[in-house]
């Protein structure tokens, strides 16, 4: 079986490839990601305005992007890359309280998909471990 083959961190790097390159892309078309009006929304409150929204995802989509590539040719840069991207990923937790809670500790969707991050982060630290 192709999987016996495939140690885990390479498994988990895979798949770190996968999805990054994915929703990086979706990044780069207006309105295909359904992120982008909370990542533009908390980019916005993270650099107070300075840079424009339209730009701002962008920047967000060729980082998703380049983590992905970073994965195939230097993975400890990967790694670094993503756990920063991913810490970020919790700030609309306090910056947009209002869109990732309904009641108290009552998430939105957006809160669960955000709160769900802390499963690539543990993977994260797992291969940090484990990459040579």
């Amino acid at each position: 079986m192709v999987f016996q083959k495939l140690e885990p961190a390479k498994i988990l790097s895979i798949s770190f490839i996968i999805v990054y390159a994915y929703f990086g892309t979706l990044k780069f078309f207006p309105e295909l990601s359904p992120a982008e009006i909370l990542a533009q929304e908390t980019i916005s409150r993270l650099n107070f305005k300075l840079i424009p929204n339209y730009m701002a995802i962008k920047i967000l989509a060729l980082w998703e992007v380049a983590i992905a590539i970073c994965f195939v040719f230097r993975p400890k840069w990967a790694i670094r890359l993503a756990i920063s991207h991913l810490i970020l990923t919790f700030s609309p937790l306090v910056l947009l309280h209002h869109l990732c809670f309904k009641s108290f500790l009552i998430p939105t969707l957006e809160g669960q998909y955000i709160i769900k991050n802390l499963i690539p982060m543990s993977s994260l630290i797992f291969l940090w471990k484990s990459t040579k």
